[in-house]
């Protein structure tokens, strides 16, 4: 067990990195720390800040320097955050927390990443209408499986972490944006889960494996959503 507090590294850069982990060990009292080595797009309100308080991000990004030849294995090439492009201070976070005894553990947005969805739109979660739902990554698809893999070697490999703490490395589904969403009709509980479905390459590829007809599957699911989104009504269980 580790008492622990969920961190950015923007913000402890900001407050001065080294002696910001040395508070959190000697003043708070913690044993590890978890930090956000791969995050989503934010806006992020900071009160104790001396000067602007708003901080805003428009592109999911990754904190650390990558080992792109841990990414041989995929066509996902990470985009790294501006705060570490010309310098890598995740690894003096790393040095930081083994010399005054605090664990490092990694934080790690997996497949909410609206930049990789959109830069590589074949690899994200795909409705039964052929949507691309654009701020999630599909872990049916192989070359995101092995992306999110090389991350976990890369970070484990060259920066220490611990433990590897995974946020969203499952599937999406629609009504979660990179953008804020504006629907229009509500599709209820049953709808949303239906348009949610994903029917990429990859999904479509083991469901027949499986023996399941996918595409009428998917003819099915459209016939559920049509009438909602010609009627209004929402589809609730």
């Amino acid at each position: 067990m580790y008492t622990t507090m969920w961190s950015y590294l923007w913000d402890l850069v900001d407050d001065g990195l080294e002696d910001a982990v040395s508070r959190l060990r000697e003043q708070v009292g913690l044993d590890a720390i978890s930090v956000a080595t791969a995050y989503h797009t934010f806006e992020q309100l900071r009160p104790h800040r001396p000067d602007r308080k708003l901080l805003i991000e428009n592109a999911a990004a990754i904190y650390f320097q990558p080992d792109l030849s841990l990414y041989a294995d995929t066509a996902i090439r990470p985009r790294v955050a501006d705060l570490v492009q010309h310098g890598n201070p995740m690894a003096r976070l790393a040095d930081q927390t083994q010399r005054v005894g605090l664990d490092f553990i990694s934080w790690t947005v997996c497949l909410h990443n609206s930049d990789l969805a959109q830069k590589y739109p074949s690899l994200a979660q795909q409705t039964a209408y052929g949507d691309r739902l654009g701020w999630i990554l599909c872990p049916g698809e192989e070359d995101v499986r092995a992306y999110v893999v090389a991350i976990c070697r890369d970070l484990v490999a060259n920066y220490g972490v611990k433990r590897l703490e995974l946020e969203t490395c499952n599937f999406g589904g629609y009504g979660h944006h990179h953008h804020h969403p504006k629907d229009g009709v509500p599709l209820g509980n049953v709808g949303r889960y239906l348009y949610s479905l994903s029917f990429s390459d990859g999904c479509r590829s083991r469901g027949q494996k499986l023996g399941i007809d996918v595409d009428r599957l998917a003819s099915w699911v459209r016939m559920q959503l049509d009438p909602i989104f010609r009627g209004g009504q929402p589809l609730e269980g």
